[in-house]
């Protein structure tokens, strides 16, 4: 009789790991060696050889240095369930986005990697491609991406995108109506919201500052929701109310100074909060005080507003709702699941402290 050889730790931990891989309790992208060692009790150098041997038996693979492993072992059956790689087209480079979307794009990510999938961001954004079709398309082509996800796309890129065979989620952008998923805020009854709220202060002179995308090529749910909101109040809306502005610090400045040269208005609703603390700055110089001279709303709320008194009047938004709405689509494309489904989650009005009475200011 052989005497029983003991198992090194080396080969249990590779027994606990075949056999996780086996129930799916880790399956894609393995979790890295601090995290594994944490997990299983084990050191960081017994992971370590433990991988090594794995990578040996052909039951992982490696992606580089420094990256996580790829599950690859032959016993498992996942011919059912692809695992995808994810291109993020953004719509400007993320170190210039908000911190809400920047929070929500790398939670989007991580989601997606968490289930096993490789996602990345495309190498050049939206702004960078000038909005466009033929530099989009030459990018996607020669990215290696199974699924798009294209966020805040114009109404020219997602209609470019349904067009393709590749599978894409809108993550907002206008693509009401198109064969494609998405998942979205509707800020349009939280808009029409805010201007019932500042009429009740007595607000006539409301002027929304939005985005270029918002009204080209045509007008885009948020303003004709304002537009519809004023008329209610027997309001018809022009070029003042929805002024024309190059998206610039400079076309900024130059829409401001514009605005409160001759009939300045009493309200003033802003989208992004660059916009905000910038014409926070501009009012200030001129001695216009908020909420007391100008009542102000920004629809995007940003961490900085928690520093100033009284806060500002914004809307809230649940970006998880939005995060495992994607996450989950990308898990139906991956086990062969058409899903063209458009949600849309509507954000609160947060009253905040910059709305006041309508008070006339300058001549």
């Amino acid at each position: 009789m052989q005497p029983i050889r003991r198992q090194s730790l080396v080969e249990q931990t590779a027994i606990l790991l075949c056999e996780g891989f086996r129930s799916r309790r880790w399956s894609g992208l393995l979790p890295g060696v601090l995290s594994l060692a944490r997990e299983l009790g084990v050191s960081k150098d017994a992971v370590r050889d433990t991988l090594h041997q794995l990578e040996a038996e052909g039951h992982l693979k490696s992606c580089g240095a420094g990256k996580r492993r790829q599950i690859v072992s032959p016993q498992l059956e996942q011919a059912e369930r692809k695992f995808l790689r994810v291109g993020i087209l953004l719509s400007e480079p993320l170190e210039g986005d908000n911190a809400q979307s920047q929070f929500m794009l790398m939670s989007v990510r991580r989601a997606i990697e968490a289930s096993g999938h490789i996602c990345f961001f495309a190498d050049k954004s939206l702004l960078q491609l000038g909005q466009k079709i033929p530099r989009v398309a030459s990018m996607v082509k020669a990215t290696q991406a199974d699924v798009w996800i294209a966020s805040n796309g114009s109404r020219e890129v997602l209609e470019w995108f349904a067009g393709q065979q590749i599978p894409v989620i809108a993550l907002g952008g206008r693509c009401a109506g198109l064969p494609i998923a998405s998942s979205t805020l509707e800020a349009s009854v939280t808009l029409s919201k805010s201007v019932r709220v500042l009429d009740g202060h007595g607000h006539r002179r409301i002027v929304f500052l939005s985005p270029s995308s918002w009204r080209q090529p045509t007008h885009g749910p948020p303003v004709i929701a304002f537009i519809a909101a004023l008329e209610t109040l027997g309001i018809t809306a022009t070029d003042y109310h929805l002024p024309q502005w190059e998206e610039s610090a400079v076309g900024l400045e130059r829409v401001l100074e514009s605005l409160f040269r001759i009939t300045p208005p009493t309200a003033l609703i802003l989208v992004e909060p660059s916009t905000c603390v910038a014409s926070l700055a501009f009012l200030a110089q001129r001695g216009i005080h908020v909420p007391r001279d100008l009542s102000l709303v920004c629809l995007v709320y940003d961490p900085v507003f928690a520093w100033r008194r009284p806060a500002i009047t914004h809307f809230n938004w649940e970006p998880q709702k939005l995060i495992h709405r994607v996450a989950r689509w990308v898990d139906a494309v991956a086990c062969g699941t058409a899903d063209y489904e458009q949600k849309s989650y509507t954000p609160t009005f947060n009253p905040g402290g910059t709305i006041a009475a309508a008070r006339k200011i300058g001549p």
